[in-house]
């Protein structure tokens, strides 16, 4: 709830309603965005077997987010993506340590306080 709040500080430039943009959007063809059909279904088995992963994670005994880290690894693998431009994320906001950093301090927080106190 926290970061959802503090989205709107972060990124209150990029929030603003332009007419313009809408009508850019209205104007694509998404048609034209599929460029490759292929890569399109094996990328939606990947996310439907992390769905499943997900709704059978009490059967398989396997943590959530353990089958949505290798969703990802399984994604990058099919997609034969670039990882450097993957993980290059901070590029897109020039908050984006500020934002891995808060994350990180508030789970050693959470596990200090539950396992350690």
């Amino acid at each position: 709830m926290v970061f959802v709040l503090f989205t709107r500080v972060l990124f209150r430039k990029a929030l603003r309603f332009d007419p313009r943009n809408i009508a850019a959007v209205m104007a694509l063809q998404e048609r034209r965005a599929i460029t490759d059909p292929w890569l399109l279904a094996r990328c939606m088995g990947v996310l439907f077997g992390v769905i499943a992963g997900f709704g059978l994670h009490t059967v398989v005994h396997v943590e959530p987010s353990i089958i949505a880290l290798v969703g990802a690894g399984v994604m990058l693998l099919v997609s034969g993506a670039d990882v450097t431009d993957v993980l290059s994320f901070w590029r897109f906001t020039k908050y984006g340590i500020v934002v891995t950093a808060l994350s990180t301090l508030m789970a050693w927080v959470y596990v200090w306080l539950r396992y350690f106190n």
